[in-house]
């Protein structure tokens, strides 16, 4: 065996990129392989773990019919509320490609290179639950990152969360590289369930 193959795999160690990643109070560098085991680990733990107040009936998300099920209302009238912007309507956007931007002061934007969501769920603009309304079905290129309680609904990856977390509180959205059809059968809302959840 060579005596330079022990060196040359230290080098080519600590010659890979590092990325900031968030650990408790503190932030550690790590190699993208490092960042990704850990941000798996921590959603697994975070999975294992339920809220002492969260009810074990409810489910985290519902599709339209169920919701209309269980609020008491007709599908049309919770897309007429979506468009009033009283009730969210939310989409898988796992595997869609394209940027996160947020809007900061007037005339300045930031914008995210681009990339493919893993994972997750964000919300329909009213523009889009207008359409969806009317038409049955959307093209949707412009998804919301809402500000929710309690963030891990959306199932995010941890990665991208703590990116958007290190933006600031702005609006965020995250803007496809293709317009995407959403129909009903695609639409859920989060819980807890209410008339007028968001």
């Amino acid at each position: 065996m060579s005596r330079s193959k022990p060196y040359k795999r230290i080098l080519e160690h600590l010659m890979k990129p590092k990325v900031a990643v968030q650990v408790g109070p503190k932030v550690e560098e790590m190699t993208d392989t490092q960042a990704y085991r850990f941000v798996e680990l921590t959603e697994a733990n975070a999975g294992e773990r339920r809220p002492a107040n969260d009810n074990p009936f409810e489910q985290a998300r519902y599709s339209l019919e169920d919701a209309a099920f269980r609020l008491m209302l007709g599908e049309d009238e919770i897309l007429s509320r979506a468009v009033s912007g009283s009730i969210g309507l939310y989409a898988s956007v796992a595997g869609l490609e394209g940027r996160w931007r947020q809007l900061g002061r007037p005339g300045e934007t930031l914008e995210s290179s681009t990339r493919t969501l893993r994972s997750g769920y964000l919300a329909l603009t009213v523009a889009s639950c207008k359409e969806l309304a009317l038409r049955g079905e959307a093209r949707v290129s412009t998804f919301e990152l809402p500000e929710l309680p309690d963030p891990d609904k959306l199932e995010l990856d941890g990665a991208t969360l703590q990116e958007l977390s290190a933006w600031g509180k702005q609006e965020k959205c995250f803007c496809v590289c293709e317009p995407q059809r959403v129909n009903r059968d695609d639409i859920v809302l989060m819980a807890p369930l209410t008339a007028d959840s968001s």
